[in-house]
């Protein structure tokens, strides 16, 4: 299966397929000097299959979470590649979730003015969300994906098998950007959710929710406009991220996002009912204000000129940005804190 993904530099397929990590050799037709970037959670078995058909000249291994998405860390692999004289005509190869994803993708924009890059990702958040749109960004002690780019990657190789050995709190942090998947674009995405997981088809998942960022991606491919809808639940949820300083997984975050946004709604019970199915059923910790929760919301990116934006759903699947002011920001997190 196939998706054709429109991006900023150009158009990029997007394989998804049980089994593909087994056949790189599909995708990978042209010598070249490969830079393998992965971190020290991702199993040894996929870091190994990768390097035995790349032979990449460096294997730089990061340490898992968002702790490397951060300066010091890319000036790390920066350096790393410099010390090789890796030139311009490299290729990297990013394995891994979506840290990985956005931190390689920033690295190939920035080195040299830009070298081409491979996104394998091994999570399902990664997987249908962090790999696909042309975002690549790192983190600042201030916010989230504050400092950042779009570059296109060459393609993007989504096996399913990988989530075999994803342990179980981070499926269902994926699970969460499903359901927003859901409820901003797929209302029969929602309704396929409302089954059991087992009941399930991943690679379909994949595909519906990949297919409803597409739409939203190439109709905005900066992010000036109607694509910001494929952040419901993010304005709240990456400031409980950050005020959690990441114990909190970003799925988690977002969930406790979606919550709130859908009080009141009239899909309200039949979304906690999904989010209790995989453990996503939270609340902003107690030891969070609401001041703190706010000053993040003053850095994010969907704030112009002092004016919030963000996004709501009346009815499933149809996702819309809203026009609102700090206070009402402020409402929406004092009925959970």
């Amino acid at each position: 299966m196939k998706l054709d993904i429109k991006g900023v530099q150009n158009s990029y397929p997007v394989f998804i397929e049980r089994g593909l990590m087994d056949t790189l050799s599909d995708f990978f037709d042209t010598p070249s000097t490969y830079i393998l970037l992965t971190d020290d959670g991702i199993p040894s078995i996929y870091v190994e299959k990768v390097k035995a058909f790349l032979n990449p000249k460096k294997v730089i291994t990061v340490k898992q979470g968002e702790v490397s998405k951060s300066m010091a860390t890319y000036e790390s692999v920066l350096l790393s590649m410099q010390r090789l004289n890796i030139q311009r005509s490299a290729h990297l190869v990013a394995l891994g979730g979506g840290v990985v994803s956005d931190l390689g993708g920033f690295v190939a924009a920035t080195y040299k003015r830009g070298i081409p890059f491979t996104i394998i990702p091994t999570t399902l958040l990664s997987m249908v969300d962090a790999s696909v749109g042309g975002k690549v960004a790192i983190n600042t002690q201030y916010a989230k994906n504050s400092v950042g780019t779009f570059y296109t990657p060459k393609q993007v190789i989504i096996d399913p098998n990988t989530l075999d050995t994803l342990d179980k709190r981070q499926m269902h942090s994926g699970m969460s950007e499903v359901i927003k998947s859901a409820l901003i674009g797929d209302a029969s995405l929602f309704e396929a959710l409302k089954k059991p997981f087992n009941h399930l088809d991943i690679v379909s998942i994949i595909r519906q929710s990949l297919e409803v960022k597409q739409a939203f991606v190439e109709g905005d491919l900066k992010d000036q406009g109607k694509r910001q809808t494929l952040n419901y639940g993010h304005t709240i949820g990456h400031a409980v991220e950050k005020e959690s300083d990441f114990a909190l997984l970003h799925g988690e975050c977002v969930a406790i996002g979606m919550k709130l946004m859908a009080k009141n709604k009239p899909f309200y019970n039949d979304l906690t009912a999904i989010l209790k199915r995989y453990d996503l059923d939270l609340s902003i910790p107690k030891t969070m204000n609401v001041s703190n929760l706010t000053d993040h919301i003053k850095e994010d990116k969907k704030v112009f000129n002092n004016v919030y934006h963000i996004i709501d759903v009346e009815k499933v699947g149809n996702g819309f940005i809203k026009v609102t002011e700090e206070e009402e920001i402020k409402r929406i997190i004092k009925g959970d804190c």
